[in-house]
């Protein structure tokens, strides 16, 4: 739905408005960097003025005493110009770099309460493009419109008055003309560039969310012999991209044409107004000459927010898809960073009648979970895929926030523990750990950022990993690859138990950690882990009822719900759901066994 004229005016206002309030902190240099503009454009129209008066006066034939101020005014402005234009770039750029820091820090705080929970509704590719294309488009904000738009208004006002002094007819001429060269002109480029600007932030955004879904894809498009169609799409994108910046590039060049006829009809125009009192005597034909040059020499103030004219609708779209970040629902209610006892480090946990959705409309995935969990117990938590397991780990980690009951973490509601505390007393393998992109030693540290070197490969030795790690060209040192791609699912897998042999949590999550191994070196590594754990609690999350004997107590979800209690021996003699996986688990085994 299209925005009538006066709303996307205001909505434009307002976001102006909201991108000058990240300005705040950096008033100072804003101002500096301003007054230095007015400074640069007041040498450049005092050079050309100067050197006009000079060449004007020059062919009276005065007395060479007379030129004297102008000839060293030229020398004094033509450095000058170069030295404030100098200082003013260098200020200015500095208060955009401060301007796309407060921007960046702002977007990966936004962003760390909706992520990873959010993370399914928010693709890669598009938040690459957020976090890159977006905050490059509003790199031009200040330097290119806000500090542009305000050197224009003080230079109109100043030559306004500079003119008037002279003569009064001529003033409105000159005002008149800035005016529609550096205010109609801009506004009728915004217009033109912002429907155009808007396909671009979007044929960009898709364009670049193709291309990371391409590269992550890239085995399965070769595999199925479909790389010629997305190369097809791709280039399709590219296109549409390349034919948007064309257009947006031509009406910029008819903008910019259109600033510099209207700077000539005003030089003309003063010209025209001159005339008859230089006739007369009532005004100098010299000082006449010089308010035309001084006119011409405006257009540098002109062109620049012209320019700025163009790239705003850019950035006000890239800033749009910003801030709407701030409109998406957070997974989390703020903490209020309490202080916690040394006794929490050992803490029970209890869930009392917990129940959570993923959405108003959306069905529950936990209904009435009740659960207690002391200090250094271990417990089970099997279940079919969708019953439920993994929503309770994310509850646990505070990627989403429950909407009615309580967990309780040493007798503190989970909802008042401090992120940051909170994940140095739980450690979670998930059941897809994520390798970074980066040194073998690197993702180790991930978990103990102060680890020495022997309990690094300490680690390593736990998961049988060591012997493969030393045999690599550099060792610890050795890049694993984009995402551990140097790495089989194996050795992923155990570089990821690795680093939890590494963690000082007293709580330990585990999500499928037997993914990926073969079953000896699985009940090896398993068996080291639950020495390890010892006076840990341990909780084991499966949709496998096999491989459960390390834990004292079992429970079973169900479609949200615990449907039993007790332990391993206990449920598998009986004849509840967690007996039937059993049964099924072992005929699925012997019916492959036996192929």
């Amino acid at each position: 739905m299209l925005l009538q004229p006066r709303d996307a005016m205001e909505g434009a206002v307002k976001l102006i408005w909201r991108l000058v309030q990240f300005l705040r902190p950096y008033l100072a240099h804003v101002i500096t960097s301003i007054l230095l503009g007015i400074a640069t454009i007041a040498s450049s129209i005092g050079l050309l003025g100067t050197a006009a008066y000079l060449i004007a006066r020059a062919a009276l034939h005065p007395s060479i005493a007379e030129l004297h101020i102008a000839i060293v005014g030229v020398r004094f402005l033509g450095l000058a110009r170069s030295v404030i234009r100098y200082v003013e770039r260098w200020v200015s750029h500095g208060v955009n770099l401060r301007l796309l820091g407060q921007l960046q820090r702002w977007l990966y705080r936004t962003l760390a309460p909706l992520l990873p929970a959010r993370q399914p509704y928010l693709p890669t590719g598009d938040l690459l493009n957020r976090a890159m294309t977006d905050l490059e488009n509003l790199e031009n904000f200040y330097v290119r419109f806000i500090s542009p738009a305000l050197v224009m208004v003080f230079t109109t006002l100043g030559l306004a008055w500079f003119s008037g002094v002279f003569y009064p007819r001529i003033w409105l001429w000159v005002a008149a003309g800035l005016l529609g060269a550096g205010g109609v002109v801009p506004l009728m480029s915004y217009h033109m560039q912002q429907r155009l600007a808007l396909q671009q932030v979007k044929a960009s955004a898709n364009l670049n969310t193709r291309l990371v879904e391409f590269i992550q894809g890239m085995e399965d498009y070769l595999l199925f012999g479909q790389e010629k169609f997305m190369f097809k799409q791709i280039e399709d994108l590219e296109v549409t991209h390349h034919h948007i910046q064309m257009r947006r590039a031509l009406r910029g060049g008819l903008a910019n044409g259109l600033a510099s006829l209207w700077v000539w009809l005003t030089a003309w125009g003063v010209l025209w107004a001159g005339l008859d009192p230089v006739a007369r005597g009532e005004f100098s034909g010299v000082l006449l000459a010089v308010l035309v040059i001084v006119v011409l020499a405006s257009y540098e103030a002109v062109s620049a927010v012209v320019q700025g004219a163009q790239n705003l609708p850019l950035a006000l779209h890239s800033a749009q898809r910003l801030l709407s970040l701030e409109t998406l629902k957070s997974s989390q209610t703020a903490s209020t960073h309490v202080h916690f006892e040394e006794t929490t480090q050992r803490p029970d946990i209890q869930m009392r009648d917990l129940s959570f959705r993923y959405a108003a409309d959306a069905p529950l995935v936990l209904k009435g979970i009740n659960l207690e969990i002391p200090f250094g117990r271990r417990v089970g938590i099997v279940g079919p895929s969708g019953a439920g397991k993994s929503t309770l780990v994310n509850l646990l980690l505070r990627f989403w926030d429950y909407d009615e009951g309580e967990i309780l973490i040493g007798g503190v509601p989970l909802r008042l523990w401090d992120e940051r505390v909170l994940h140095q007393v739980l450690a979670v393998l998930e059941q897809k750990p994520y390798i970074f992109s980066d040194t073998l030693r690197g993702n180790l540290r991930i978990a103990a950022p102060r680890a020495t070197e022997d309990q690094l490969w300490w680690a390593l030795e736990q998961v049988e990993l060591a012997d493969w790690a030393r045999q690599l060209p550099e060792g610890l040192n050795t890049w694993v690859g984009n995402l551990g791609a140097q790495m089989s699912g194996g050795e992923r897998q155990r570089l990821a138990l690795a680093r939890l042999f590494l963690s000082k949590a007293s709580v330990i999550v585990l999500d499928e950690p037997g993914a990926h191994l073969e079953r000896a070196q699985e009940a090896r590594i398993l068996g080291r882990l639950m020495t390890w754990v010892a006076e840990r609690t341990l909780i084991w999350i499966t949709h496998s009822p096999q491989s459960l004997d390390y834990v004292d107590e079992l429970v079973v979800l169900r479609q949200g719900q615990i449907v039993e209690c007790g332990t391993p021996h206990t449920l598998r003699g009986g004849n509840g759901f967690f007996a039937q996986m059993v049964k099924l688990s072992s005929r699925f085994a012997d019916d492959v066994a036996a192929q």
